[in-house]
């Protein structure tokens, strides 16, 4: 909750259009891999990148209900 909080703010914030949104979470994304040795030491940043772009293209909203769990824990 805390490193979802810490980095994508943005999304609790829900203050984006899709575009700015989409902006800002591949950048914090790619900080987060980046933070954790994830990028590029487990996985390239161009598997990261297809990864990303999958989730953000694919019509099944696989994480919604834990975002919205998320979000409205971040609120109390």
């Amino acid at each position: 909750m805390e490193i979802y909080c810490n980095y994508f703010d943005n999304e609790i914030k829900g203050n984006y259009n899709d575009d700015q949104l989409k902006k800002q979470d591949e950048k914090v994304i790619f900080e987060f891999l980046r933070d954790y040795d994830i990028c590029p030491t487990l996985v390239s940043k161009g598997i990261a990148y297809r990864i990303f772009l999958s989730c953000i293209e694919s019509q099944y909203q696989v994480y919604e209900q834990t975002a919205i769990n998320i979000i409205l824990m971040s609120g109390q």
